[in-house]
C-alpha cells in the first residue's frame, strides 16, 4: 500500500486481511511547513473497495506565488488573513525598540507599561507601533541599563543624580518588539490550513461469491 512493502515476509494473496487502512503521506519541505514534496494518496490496494474514511488533514492545492504581504501588517484581521493562507509564511522580524517615559508612584517605584507586561506574559499578536507584532523583553536605565533617571516631567531629557531616586522623578523604558513578517511561498502543492479532507480510507477486500439466478 502506498508503494510499500512488510520487510522480510512474503507477500501472498492469503496474507491480506479482509478488512485494511491507507493513510495519504505527504513529504513536507523542512523550511516551508505547508509546502508538499511529494504525496502518495489514500488509495485501496487491488482486490479493495473504499469503504469508508477516518481522520482529517489538510486539503492539497496548487498555489502559485502571490504579492508579498505589507510590511508591518497594519491590523490583526489583516494578519489572520495571511496567516491562515497556506501560499504565506510569518515569522517574527528583526527586533525593534520604543522608549518610554515613566513617572515613580508614590514610594519611588515604578513598573513598565501594563500592555507590554502582560504581552511579555501572553506572547500574543497585538498592534504595536502601527504594525502586527509581539514584546520580547524591555530595559529600565536605571535597574538594567545605564543607572539614570531624570527631572520629573522633562521627558526623560533632564539627568538627575541617582541619589534624587527618592523623590519623584522620570525613568527611561527601552521596550524591544517584533513585527510580524509574512513572506510569499514559492508556486507549488500546499496544504491548506482551512481545508480539511479525510487523511485515511478503510478498504474492504472484494470477494466472489455465488448468487443463484432465478428468472422471472
Amino acid at each position: 500500500m502506498n508503494q510499500n512493502e512488510p520487510q522480510g515476509e512474503t507477500v501472498t494473496s492469503t496474507s491480506c486481511p479482509d478488512v485494511c487502512s491507507v493513510k495519504r503521506k505527504d513529504t513536507i519541505d523542512a523550511v516551508i511547513p505547508t509546502l508538499v514534496l511529494n504525496s502518495y494518496a489514500a488509495i485501496c490496494p487491488t482486490g479493495y473497495t473504499q469503504s469508508g474514511t477516518y481522520g482529517l488533514i489538510g486539503a492539497l492545492t496548487y498555489q502559485d506565488k502571490p504579492a508579498d504581504a505589507p510590511y508591518p501588517i497594519p491590523s490583526l484581521t489583516s494578519f489572520n488573513t495571511y496567516a491562515n493562507d497556506a501560499r504565506y509564511t510569518c515569522k517574527l522580524a528583526a527586533e525593534k525598540i520604543t522608549t518610554l517615559c515613566l513617572t515613580t508612584d508614590p514610594t519611588g517605584n515604578v513598573q513598565n507599561d501594563p500592555i507590554v507586561l502582560q504581552n511579555l506574559v501572553d506572547k500574543e499578536n497585538i498592534l504595536i507601533v502601527g504594525g502586527v507584532g509581539q514584546y520580547s523583553r524591555y530595559i529600565n536605565l536605571r535597574y538594567e541599563g545605564e543607572g539614570i533617571i531624570y527631572l520629573r516631567d522633562s521627558n526623560c531629557t533632564n539627568p538627575i543624580l541617582m541619589s534624587s531616586r527618592f523623590i519623584k522623578h522620570d525613568e527611561m523604558f527601552l521596550n524591544y518588539y517584533n513585527w510580524q513578517l509574512c513572506l510569499a511561498n514559492p508556486p507549488g502543492i500546499y496544504l491548506s490550513k482551512t481545508a480539511l479532507v479525510p487523511e485515511a480510507v478503510i478498504c474492504t477486500r472484494v470477494s466472489a461469491a455465488w448468487q443463484t439466478y432465478r428468472p422471472q
